[in-house]
């Protein structure tokens, strides 16, 4: 009696076979391959961080810090409307009109014989304080004091934690520049050995996942 059935010698089912083995073969590494392209993604993110954060340990100027109402803060450097130069010897003060009319009165004066001190904080200085105005307590002006320069710049009234927060930002970039400058050569020497041994692990992901994909018979 003829059998109309294949056989598993038949070269049809051999076929068969053969699909199913590449396809199972495929789930298998499937998963691994998307462990593998997952950790791939996570340490490229993790060397271009690595490298951004080089770049800027390398940078004369530092690494930046932060930026308020067009100054810019970076460990050793400092940028003004009015000027920029070294943090080293610099200061902040964030303060009221009123009260830094009284306080810093000598800067501000040297600033408007200059004619660098426009708007409001300047015509209350231009009129002795001889007149208050209530309002006056709402402006809140930044002041940065620099060995070559000085600039004042109005805040507007209602970020005065984030303005003060950046004047203490900007004292103590001045006040630890030297520390700074000590720890910049192991600063370098870790993130250089960081990005050795993050490459390295990329650049074997890379081969395995290359690997499993041609293990798996699809490519």
């Amino acid at each position: 009696m003829t059998s109309t059935g294949r056989t598993p010698g038949h070269s049809g089912w051999s076929r068969v076979e053969e699909v199913w083995r590449l396809l199972a073969g495929w789930l298998t590494t499937r998963s691994q391959r998307r462990r593998l392209s997952r950790a791939q993604r996570k340490l490229w993110r993790e060397v271009v961080e690595l490298e951004r954060t080089h770049a800027s340990l390398n940078d004369p100027r530092g690494r930046f810090l932060g930026e308020y109402c067009g100054i810019k803060l970076w460990e050793f450097w400092i940028s003004t409307p009015s000027g920029e130069g070294p943090v080293d010897g610099a200061k902040a003060t964030c303060d009221t009109a009123s009260n830094m009319v009284v306080t810093q009165r000598a800067t501000l004066t040297r600033m408007a014989t200059g004619g660098l001190l426009l708007g409001p904080l300047g015509a209350v200085l231009s009129l002795g304080f001889q007149k208050k105005d209530v309002q006056d307590h709402r402006e809140l002006y930044l002041l940065i004091e620099a060995p070559t320069f000085a600039s004042v710049v109005q805040c507007p009234a209602s970020q005065g934690a984030k303005a003060r927060k950046f004047a203490v930002a900007v004292n103590l970039a001045a006040s630890t520049v030297e520390q700074s400058r000590q720890g910049r050569p192991a600063q370098l020497a870790q993130i250089e050995a960081d990005l050795t041994r993050v490459r390295s692990l990329e650049l074997a992901i890379r081969s395995d996942r290359s690997g499993s994909e041609t293990g798996s018979g699809l490519i």
